[in-house]
């Protein structure tokens, strides 16, 4: 499986844009198969992996984020998936060589400071993720 992934975060006065872009780098067709709508997920942690917000403040009370440590050392601070459902549909997204799909979320009224998003595809049998770092202004 040839997926690579990579992941822009754009902030605006109303919160940070995410786009997610898999591209098929193989020689070969990749089918990829969702098994419900919510296709790619995005995960805000700290940069700094205590878990801190703007001014050590934990900061997920106001943006609407859920605690738990993961494998990175951060706490997550928001889940774009969290409290979503989605439609149980069997999905299939063929990606010809070279090609590539694109996937968005976005964070609203998020709080200050510095912060590493991680995208991942929520493909059946297929693999990609991609991180990058922001700051939100305040």
């Amino acid at each position: 499986m040839t997926l690579h992934g990579d992941v822009a975060a754009t902030t605006r006065t109303d919160g940070v844009r995410f786009v997610f872009e898999v591209t098929n780098d193989g020689t070969a067709v990749e089918d990829i198969i969702f098994r419900d709508a919510g296709k790619a997920d995005f995960v805000v942690e700290p940069e700094q992996g205590d878990g801190a917000g703007r001014d050590g403040e934990d900061g997920n009370e106001s943006s609407g984020g859920t605690e738990g440590e993961n494998e990175s050392g951060r706490t997550q601070q928001w889940r774009w998936s969290e409290g979503r459902m989605f439609a149980q549909v069997i999905e299939t997204e063929r990606l010809d060589p070279g090609e590539s799909a694109t996937y968005e979320g976005e964070w609203c009224a998020p709080d200050p400071g510095t912060y590493v998003v991680r995208a991942t595809l929520r493909a059946h049998d297929h693999d990609a993720d991609a991180e990058c770092a922001f700051t939100v202004e305040e």
